[in-house]
């Protein structure tokens, strides 16, 4: 951990530290009331310096200043280290100085450190909104093992994920004499279908068949794929073409 780490969390210029705070006479309006006595209408505690922003314009907003970066790479270059010892380093650094370091520490050091393994088989830790299930998807990105207590990091899952496209668009595509191109374990085959009714006196749902095969409707039956010989390429083009 470097030394100078208690520097790089907290020395950095804050935009808008020089707008003036909010004044109680800004949100209400001094009158006279019956007695003829000065009364104040309006707020009578006013928001935080960060929301202040919201109820007067007058007011420029103010950035948070805490550089977390430094301390999230640090966490991750100690993934696999015993929890207990990454945060007495930690507290070194950060929990023996003044006030704004040990702010860090006790609220944006992000790790879930109260984990227990569930019945399901998968971690849990307790949070201020009661137990989540650690699923690398919500949460917070560190946690402690609850049987080795080492430090370990889940990855996150992306949002940004393509649907996979549908094969009854891009992989079976009706050619001009009736029959079917269809693509089954990456090769093309020409073929026909045709139509497999239910039992007499099924009354429930078609169950969904396997690729190529699809079901018509939730009862009417399943379109059954027949092979006739493999697609060449002039067919393949032929029908991609069109």
């Amino acid at each position: 951990m470097r030394d100078d780490m208690g520097k790089c969390v907290i020395e950095r210029p804050r935009r808008g530290s020089g707008n003036r705070s909010a004044k109680a006479r800004w949100y209400g309006r001094i009158h006279e009331d019956e007695t003829g006595e000065l009364d104040y209408d309006g707020f009578t505690r006013l928001p935080v310096s960060s929301k202040q922003e919201g109820y007067h314009k007058r007011i420029g907003d103010k950035d948070f200043t805490d550089v977390l970066g430094p301390i999230e790479g640090y966490l991750r270059a100690s993934v696999g280290r015993r929890w207990d010892d990454v945060y007495s380093e930690l507290s070194k650094g950060l929990g023996r100085s003044s006030w704004p370091l040990r702010h860090v520490l006790t609220q944006h050091v992000n790790v879930a450190v109260k984990t227990y393994l569930g019945t399901d088989g998968k971690i849990w830790h307790l949070n201020k909104r009661g137990p989540e299930v650690v699923d690398g998807r919500y949460g917070t990105e560190f946690y402690v093992h609850p049987k080795t207590k080492v430090l370990c990091r889940r990855q996150p899952k992306s949002w940004n994920v393509r649907a996979e496209p549908d094969p009854a668009i891009t992989d079976r595509m009706e050619m001009p004499d009736g029959q079917w191109l269809v693509k089954i374990d990456g090769l093309w085959f020409v073929g026909t279908y045709r139509l497999e009714r239910p039992p007499a006196g099924l009354h429930q749902s078609v169950p969904e068949p396997t690729w190529p095969n699809f079901r018509v409707g939730w009862r009417e039956g399943v379109m059954v794929f027949t092979k006739i010989k493999s697609a060449n390429q002039k067919e393949i083009r032929g029908v991609l073409r069109a």
